[in-house]
């Protein structure tokens, strides 16, 4: 059996898995194969980090900047400096991502309209790691299954475009899929699976 979900461009061509069928163990197993072999893929990236300078925040007070925010959102997460409005811009996030399968480069900050472009890769992996710490500071189990189902979805998405990852965007993926790993782990071991 074949992980169905990564078999194509999901940027170009999304999948909405409401209709994805129940495949059991072995699903799982092809779920965990595509993992493995993403994380193999990447491998061949040596050294470097993904904390780069944020980049400057364009003179434009309508538009919200997807690049921009996210990366300072993450930083926020991973020194554990958020607040209760950075939880709220995730959770709208994560709102937006599922309707469309999709993250733009822009939106109008007054109703968060998308702009921009869909195809930018470093977006998805930066919020795949927001995603990540999400989970960990969240408190109630749904919102963690709910960040965890997005990141599933996410890291869907760049399995399936993988080749097109910069290297910079390899490390922020390889982190995310990571983390996906440890969240899945920790769910089995929850269900004595």
């Amino acid at each position: 059996m074949y992980y169905p979900y990564t078999n194509r461009d999901l940027i170009e061509s999304p999948i909405t898995y409401e209709f994805s069928q129940y495949c059991g163990i072995d699903g799982l197993k092809a779920y965990e194969a595509d993992r493995e072999n993403m994380l193999s893929f990447l491998a061949t990236i040596k050294g470097g980090t993904f904390e780069q300078e944020l980049p400057l925040q364009p003179d434009n007070n309508d538009i919200f900047y997807s690049e921009f925010t996210f990366r300072k959102l993450l930083q926020k997460l991973k020194s554990n400096r958020t607040d209760e409005e950075d939880y709220k811009l995730i959770e709208l996030f994560i709102k937006k991502f599922e309707v469309s399968k999709k993250l733009w480069t822009m939106y109008t900050k007054n109703n968060y309209q998308k702009m921009g472009e869909d195809d930018n890769l470093q977006i998805y992996c930066l919020f795949a790691n927001i995603l990540g710490e999400y989970y960990d500071l969240v408190e109630l189990p749904e919102k963690k299954m709910i960040a965890f189902n997005v990141l599933l979805k996410i890291n869907d998405t760049l399995s399936a475009v993988k080749e097109k990852l910069l290297e910079r965007q390899r490390l922020l993926a390889v982190s995310a899929i990571k983390k996906e790993k440890d969240i899945y782990s920790a769910i089995l071991s929850e269900v004595n699976i």
